[in-house]
């Protein structure tokens, strides 16, 4: 009988927000809408460093959607993606993703452009961290801000 109700629930869920099998999803006490990102930029991080990609905003947060990703130079490095205020996200420092390896040449995707994978806090910028002193990364990331 629980399972019925659950079931019921999660249908009336979906036809008030929209219909079956839409995006929304429930986030911790509000409901995120759908979104599909429709910015985009290019990565291209130097060795050992920590670069700005997406500059704050005052109440918006970087949503990410997408991202591929590839390493240069040394045979083996990680990269991570990071929140914060300050130069580069050098203050109030968060991991928006674990330490990711790469393998030179070998491209890493993730996400398919609709729909978050991850977000910033609020009024925070999105960085990404090259760990290898002859290491670097470019890609493309795809994202919404508001």
């Amino acid at each position: 009988m629980m399972v019925k109700g659950i079931i019921g629930f999660v249908f009336l869920v979906s036809l008030v927000w929209g219909q079956t099998g839409s995006t929304n999803s429930f986030n911790a006490g509000s409901w995120d809408r759908p979104l599909a990102c429709q910015s985009s930029l290019d990565i291209n991080v130097p060795a050992a460093a920590t670069t700005e990609l997406v500059a704050l905003v005052a109440g918006d947060r970087v949503r990410i959607c997408g991202f591929v990703l590839s390493g240069t130079g040394a045979a083996l490095g990680s990269v991570q993606f990071l929140a914060g205020t300050g130069t580069a996200c050098d203050t109030g420092v968060s991991d928006l993703s674990g330490i990711m390896s790469l393998i030179k040449d070998t491209p890493m995707a993730y996400g398919g452009g609709l729909g978050k994978i991850f977000s910033t806090p609020v009024a925070e910028a999105l960085c990404i961290k090259t760990v290898g002193a002859s290491f670097a990364v470019d890609g493309i990331l795809t994202y919404g801000q508001f």
